[in-house]
């Protein structure tokens, strides 16, 4: 009988969690939604592809995500190699994926070069400046990767690499903003 009194107040407990933390998640979203993203730190960016960096970067949709220097070589290079995939699946020329990390710009020179990422930009934030001048050094990496429009604004919060159903919004918005054009 004891057993199922603590299972009960062990279920109870749980629901209790997972509505505490759905208002969290939904929250920050609410929160990040329709945010501008500033570019406006001291930093370095590289790219393979020459025409993004030629044009104003704000002709294109940009899914943007921050990465730790202490990211794994291999795991970065996953990461990248699964982002320039998701945007080629997209069918279009006007979606980037940039990176903002404190990497050292040389190592993602040879990353860039050796995978032959032409879809993927990335940002050299040597002091943390992206995170701290957006206000988002309080969000796990779940909450620091954005689609954001031509505007910078956050249209899509999450990453979507790491979720089928946020890729999947993420798919859908972009059809639906290029649409708009």
């Amino acid at each position: 009988m004891v057993f199922m009194k603590n299972k009960r107040y062990s279920i109870v407990a749980v629901l209790i969690l997972m509505f505490v933390s759905c208002n969290d998640i939904d929250n920050t979203v609410r929160h990040l939604m329709g945010k501008t993203i500033s570019f406006e730190w001291e930093k370095e960016t590289y790219c393979f592809n020459t025409t993004f960096l030629s044009q104003q970067p704000t002709n294109y949709l940009r899914i943007i995500a921050y990465a730790e220097e202490d990211a794994c070589d291999s795991c970065l290079i996953n990461y990248l190699n699964a982002a320039s995939m998701m945007i080629k699946s997209l069918n279009t020329d006007n979606v980037f994926f940039i990176l903002v990390t404190p990497i050292p710009i040389k190592k993602l020179e040879s990353i860039i070069e050796e995978q032959k990422l032409s879809n993927i930009c990335f940002i050299q934030d040597k002091k943390q400046q992206y995170l701290i001048k957006n206000n988002l050094t309080r969000y796990t990496y779940n909450y620091r990767t954005f689609l954001i429009d031509k505007k910078d604004k956050i249209v899509c919060v999450g990453d979507p690499l790491r979720s089928r159903s946020i890729y999947m919004l993420y798919r859908h918005r972009i059809q639906k903003i290029l649409k708009l054009q």
